[in-house]
Order: C-alpha cells, then sequence, then structure tokens
C-alpha cells in the first residue's frame, strides 16, 4: 500500500531514476511531525498504477503537520507523479465521509509533472474537503494537470470535491523564481486556486478563472502559463510576474 513510508523523524529520500508504483496508497508517505526531503536525479515515476482506480492512490501524500521538500540541484531532474482519487503531491480522499488534510509541500530547484484523475483532487494541494498547508515553489519548473468531468474542473494547484460538499479553503501558494503550467480541466474553475462546476452554485462560484494564491500567497519574478484541457497546445494566457509580484499578460 505504500513503496516509502515516513512514519518520523526528518529523512533525506534520494530518487534516482526511480520508479515507484502503487495500487492504492501512496507511493511516499510522510506522518504528521516529519519533515522529509526528496532529492530528484534523473528521470523518476511514482504514483498509481491504475488511473481509473475507485481506492485512493498517489504519488506523495503528506499528512497534516508534515513537510515534503521536493528538490534537487537542477531543472533538469525530474519528477512524475500520479494520483488517483489523491492528488499527485498532496493529500487523499476516501469516499464521502472521509478527506485527509494535507501538510506542507516544498518545491524547488526541480522539474515536477504532477497529474490526477478526477475531481477529488487538485494535482497539486489538497483532495476531497480537506485541506493543505503552505505550498512553496521556488526555482523550479511545474505542470500541474488538474482534472475533472463535463460539469466540474480543478485547478492544476489547489482545492477539490467531496460528495459532502464543496471545499471552503484553498491552499496558501507562494511561487517565487519559477515557470508554472497549470491546467484546468474545463472552463469552470480556477487556474490556481478553487475548484469549479458549470452552475456556478453551492460553492462553485469561489471559482473565478483566475491564478487564486489564497491570503498570504504570491507569485514573484515567475512566469505562469494558463491552459483549459490537458494538452498544451495553445495557452488561454501567459502571465509574467515581476519582482514585485505585479502581473504582465502575454
Amino acid at each position: 500500500s505504500y513503496g516509502i513510508k515516513v512514519e518520523s523523524g526528518n529523512p533525506r529520500i534520494v530518487l534516482n531514476n526511480a520508479s515507484i508504483t502503487v495500487g492504492e496508497g501512496s507511493a511516499i508517505d510522510v506522518a504528521s511531525g516529519s519533515n522529509a526531503t526528496i532529492f530528484v536525479l534523473g528521470d523518476n515515476t511514482i504514483g498509481t498504477i491504475d488511473s481509473w482506480n475507485d481506492v485512493p492512490s498517489g504519488g506523495i501524500f503528506v499528512a497534516e503537520g508534515g513537510t515534503v521538500n521536493i528538490t534537487s540541484n537542477g531543472t533538469d531532474n525530474i519528477l512524475r507523479a500520479h494520483g488517483t482519487h489523491a492528488a499527485a503531491i498532496g493529500g487523499k480522499y476516501i469516499d464521502g465521509s472521509e478527506s485527509y488534510n494535507a501538510g506542507s509541500i516544498s518545491i524547488s530547484n526541480v522539474t515536477v509533472y504532477a497529474y490526477t484523475n478526477n475531481f477529488y483532487a487538485a494535482a497539486i494541494g489538497a483532495a476531497g474537503r480537506g485541506s493543505c498547508g503552505t505550498i512553496n515553489i521556488t526555482n523550479a519548473v511545474v505542470y500541474a494537470y488538474g482534472a475533472g468531468d463535463r460539469y466540474t474542473s480543478t485547478p492544476g494547484i489547489g482545492s477539490a470535491w467531496d460528495h459532502m460538499g464543496w471545499a471552503e479553503t484553498i491552499p496558501v501558494v507562494i511561487i517565487s523564481g519559477s515557470e508554472i503550467h497549470t491546467f484546468r480541466y474545463n472552463p469552470y474553475s480556477d487556474y490556481i486556486g478553487y475548484l469549479g462546476d458549470e452552475s456556478g452554485e453551492d460553492g462553485g462560484y469561489h471559482a473565478t478563472g483566475s491564478i487564486n494564491c489564497g491570503e498570504g500567497g504570491s507569485v514573484k519574478s515567475s512566469t505562469i502559463y494558463c491552459y483549459t484541457g490537458l494538452d498544451a497546445t495553445t495557452t488561454d494566457k501567459v502571465l509574467t510576474y515581476d519582482a514585485d509580484g505585479n502581473p504582465t499578460e502575454n
């Protein structure tokens, strides 16, 4: 049910051209109170082996009160993470009554591809009604693929949905010196921020098709490429942020 389980402490885990796949559970599971560093070398793939499994499985689950630091010595090193009913990196969802809050996520000096398979989770961030801690992205390249169906969409980075209702909070997202490619499944969600749906009712109004980094979040000295759909053939917009966080739309 997991590949690597961090039960306590502050370990350093090195992935060197590794592949870790799970049918359920998490490829890497970080408990509350732990601070795990994942150092990436080469091209690595972790997470679920079945993109439509009906049980939660993901790349990295970090429990509330824990921290995961994904890092390397350059963006030519890659981590590809896949989630099913779970974020690729962040929280996970069981059913209508059980969502797991996620801790804090740091991504730096590395390239990350994050995928999830439906609107129960953002690619990076929360799953179900669960919350997620602060997401820090520094000097990194990130591709975050949200998911959804005909009516509902999750952002690449942010919050998600479960059968009990809409998520009321989004993670605080702090981005600096980075290149972000964020894919929302359809036009109803934010690119970064809230889930949305076709009706815009019952909580869907939170989503405004924006870059919503939460209270205290920011984007500085970075470029964000925004897409609707799961391919990069066309961009909706490209936002370039200066060192003070002022965006210019291209």
